[in-house]
């Protein structure tokens, strides 16, 4: 892999987390109201993806 492809990964990742969050969020709405469990239940998946999302980040900043 060269530099340049390493070089791009905390951008791109930067780039994709407010997008995943907002999709995770409507999911956890549709599922709601498909009569699922309530919002006030699954909201800590929101914490967990922006969690994995970060952990991601900082070993990708390690390895440049």
């Amino acid at each position: 892999m060269s530099a340049s492809n390493t070089s791009l990964r905390p951008p791109l990742l930067t780039a994709l987390r407010g997008p995943a969050l907002m999709i995770l969020l409507g999911a956890l709405f549709a599922v709601e109201y498909a009569g699922g469990p309530n919002f006030g239940r699954t909201w800590p998946a929101l914490l967990i993806l922006a969690g994995l999302f970060k952990l991601i980040e900082y070993m990708g900043a390690q390895k440049a």
